[in-house]
């Protein structure tokens, strides 16, 4: 994971608080982990190409598809390659996650 991916993912676990989601598991292709802090999962997620991050909030739960390929800082939200969200977006997932890509957009 590079400085701009680091970055983008630290705004994506901001944001995720903010919009009172809990990270419930990172699942990496095979095993599920659990982790107590930010610091163990950065420090889980260094060691990743790709990776499926499990959000909750009440009853909805909510996954996010990462990959992690040196992207620059004109590529960056690239690494959100997927999300699962609810058609009304009851929970605000999906906005969330947009909102999140549009901090992300290159400043012109």
């Amino acid at each position: 994971m590079n400085k701009f991916e680091n970055q983008a993912l630290r705004k994506l676990m901001n944001k995720s608080v903010d919009y009172r989601f809990h990270l419930l598991k990172i699942h990496d292709g095979e095993v599920d982990y659990v982790v107590k802090t930010n610091k163990e999962l950065f420090e889980l997620l260094d060691n990743l190409d790709e990776c499926w991050l499990y959000f909750s909030k009440q009853q909805y739960t909510h996954c996010v598809y990462i990959v992690f390929d040196n992207n620059d800082k004109e590529t960056v939200a690239d690494m959100f390659a997927d999300w699962s969200f609810s058609e009304n977006d009851t929970d605000h997932f999906n906005k969330m996650m947009n909102n999140l890509l549009e901090e992300l957009e290159p400043k012109e």
